[in-house]
Order: C-alpha cells, then sequence, then structure tokens
C-alpha cells in the first residue's frame, strides 16, 4: 500500500493555491484601504465635532459674519475636546498638532472644514 501524494499532485494543490493567493490578497487589500479611508472619514468628522463643541464653549471669540478663525488641533486636544495622539488611519502616523479646523461664519450660520495638509510635525507646548 502506497502513502504520501505523487509530484503531480503536489504541484496541482500548489497551483490552486497559487491561483488562489492571486484572487485573494488584491480583494482583501481593496477591503482594507476601504476601511482605513472609512475610519479617515470619522477621525475627520471627530476633529469637526470637536471645533464645533470649541466653538460652542468660545461664542466670543468666534469671528464676524463673513470671517474666519482657524483652530489646531493642539488647541482642541489642550481644550480636551479630542483625544490625545489620534493617529491618522490611512498614514498610522499622528495627524499634525498644528494642522487646523477652519470656523467660517457665513449669513447660514458657522462651517467647520478640516485642513489636512497644514501642518507638520511638532508638539503641543
Amino acid at each position: 500500500m502506497k502513502r504520501g501524494f505523487t509530484l503531480i499532485e503536489l504541484l496541482t494543490v500548489i497551483t490552486i493555491i497559487g491561483l488562489l493567493s492571486l484572487i485573494v490578497v488584491p480583494v482583501v487589500d481593496k477591503i482594507i484601504k476601504e476601511n482605513n479611508q472609512e475610519l479617515y472619514d470619522i477621525q475627520i468628522k471627530n476633529i469637526e465635532d470637536a471645533a464645533k463643541n470649541w466653538a460652542s464653549n468660545n461664542m466670543f471669540s468666534l469671528p464676524d459674519t463673513g470671517d474666519s478663525i482657524e483652530v489646531t488641533i493642539c488647541d482642541l486636544e489642550k481644550s480636551g475636546f479630542i483625544e490625545i495622539d489620534m493617529k491618522n488611519p490611512r498614514t498610522n502616523e499622528l495627524f499634525y498638532k498644528d494642522s487646523y479646523v477652519t470656523i467660517t461664519n457665513t449669513s447660514y450660520g458657522l462651517t467647520f472644514d478640516y485642513d489636512e495638509v497644514s501642518g507638520s510635525s511638532y508638539t503641543c507646548e
């Protein structure tokens, strides 16, 4: 009685596993990137919500209609509106401390826009 696999059987199994990996790896990679983008969007929403909370606590610092101000991530951290050292899920690096949310006072109310490219790496003082 023979035990074991023939060379042809082993090569067939290896070929099937290789073909499956060619299909599965790009799909899993795409799912991971989509989830990271979704988490990034949630983080940006959290930053903008923190700026809204900051604005509600600093009503007298808000700009007049047509004007805008900038609130940095560092300001939001110091005020306790966002967690310290939030990570950007797309890059797995910390959000820049001096990046900011622009708060603009329009005739329809306040708008909040996070500027992703505004920062550099430095620590809050």
